[in-house]
């Protein structure tokens, strides 16, 4: 549910601005104001990586410390085991491991999932900032458009109050038929 929560949170503050991708018309304002806010979300996307990758590699350290501590514990736990059986053998890492398992499920279990946690939020802002990146081309590519229409428009309008000004001369028949008529 963390996820999850932290999920919706992250879309609903760096999703105001794909909005204008969803729209049925774009105007011009909407594709500055998306490109003007555009650095500042990117920004916030970037800090909001760093601060969940800085929050995992914590974690990560975290996690190494305490299963150290318990994994000494698991290896004497182990040792005592076999001694107490009379094998001469020497415990193996996996026998060891399971054993920290077993004495500590439930705290193993707890790290577990707040490692998966927070490797899923890296990723995710992975995501968001890969997804961040190609709607910028979207946005480029938008305002490039507009530009080339308000430039057709403009040349349009030029074109349509020229051709009314513009006088059509006309030539008599008679005058076209003598000048076949002479070739």
């Amino acid at each position: 549910m963390v996820f999850q929560e932290y999920v919706e949170n992250a879309l609903e503050k760096f999703g105001e601005i794909s909005k204008l991708a969803n729209a049925d018309t774009v105007s011009p304002q909407s594709v500055n104001r998306a490109l003007a806010e555009y650095t500042q979300a990117s920004l916030g996307l970037i800090a909001e990586y760093q601060r969940v990758k800085m929050e995992l590699l914590d974690l990560e350290e975290d996690y190494k410390r305490w299963y150290d501590e318990c994994f000494e514990e698991a290896k004497k736990a182990v040792r005592t085991e076999i001694l107490e059986s009379g094998s001469k053998t020497k415990p193996s890492l996996k026998e060891t491991e399971i054993k920290l398992r077993n004495l500590y499920r439930r705290d193993y279990t707890i790290w577990a999932e707040r490692l998966k946690v927070a490797d899923a939020k890296v990723r995710f802002m992975l995501r968001m900032l890969d997804t961040y990146r190609k709607f910028d081309s979207i946005l480029v590519t938008l305002s490039s458009n507009m530009r080339s229409e308000m430039q057709n428009l403009s040349l349009a309008e030029r074109m349509g109050k020229v051709s009314t000004e513009l006088k059509v001369r006309r030539f008599p028949a008679n005058t076209m038929s003598e000048q076949v008529e002479e070739s």
